[in-house]
Order: C-alpha cells, then sequence, then structure tokens
C-alpha cells in the first residue's frame, strides 16, 4: 500500500515538470527556427529590448542597424523576436525621415516635439542652476 502512495506521489510531481520540460524544448526550437530564417531587412528585437533592423546575417552572428549609419553585431542567439505586422515594425524601429533644406545645407535642425534638446553633451543647457553646490 505503501508503495502506491509513493508512486502516486511521483507522478504528481513528475508528470507537471515533464510537460514543461516539453513545452519549454518546443519554445526553444521555434527560437532556433526563428533565428536559422533571418533575412537582411528584417525588424527583429534582442534580449536586451533592443529593435532593430537586420543588416547581414553570418553562421553565428548578424549585424543590426539600430540607427542610419549605425551597425552593431550582435550573437544569433540574442535575438528573441521577429517583427512580422508592418505596423508595428513601423512603430518600434527606426524609421528615417527626409532631410529638410536647412539639414541639407548642414544648419540647425527645428525640432517641433517640444523636447528642449542640449546644444552638446558638454553643456550646462537644460540643466537646473543648482547655484554653488560645491
Amino acid at each position: 500500500m505503501d508503495l502506491i502512495i509513493l508512486l502516486v506521489i511521483l507522478v504528481i510531481f513528475a508528470a507537471p515538470m515533464f510537460l514543461m520540460q516539453r513545452k519549454q524544448k518546443k519554445q526553444m526550437e521555434q527560437l532556433r527556427s526563428m533565428q536559422g530564417q533571418l533575412l537582411p531587412g528584417d525588424h527583429v528585437v534582442t534580449t536586451a529590448g533592443l529593435h532593430a533592423l537586420v543588416h547581414l546575417v553570418d553562421e553565428d552572428e548578424v549585424d543590426l542597424e539600430i540607427a542610419p549609419g549605425v551597425i552593431t553585431r550582435w550573437e544569433k542567439i540574442a535575438i528573441v523576436k521577429k517583427i512580422e505586422d508592418s505596423t508595428e515594425a513601423a512603430n518600434n524601429a527606426f524609421i528615417e525621415s527626409p532631410k529638410t533644406e536647412t539639414e541639407a545645407a548642414g544648419g540647425a535642425t527645428e525640432h517641433t516635439d517640444g523636447y528642449e534638446r542640449p546644444q552638446s553633451f558638454g553643456s550646462d543647457a537644460g540643466r537646473p542652476d543648482d547655484g554653488d553646490a560645491r
């Protein structure tokens, strides 16, 4: 009688673990398949949450364009999702807008989004004046 109870308890604990392992294996196979089918031009998301455009695909690595002219190299295993929907891709990926005449001439850009941009990384523009806090 004790042997039957022991077997029932083992089955109760072993069955969920076995089923979870099968589900995880299936998900990993789907992920590996998606990573193997990457093509230049695909919109992807990395494990870090970076949305990018696939620029070049090698055997184990991919080059991702995160902004126009900014290409970074990543391991394929870092790609966790391929964005299929063109509407979602347009919302999440960088879309280069055409240059205005001022930008093309090398002049300053007027931004209309309400965000005040600092003049440069080293300037104090946009920082509150804290007096002589030193």
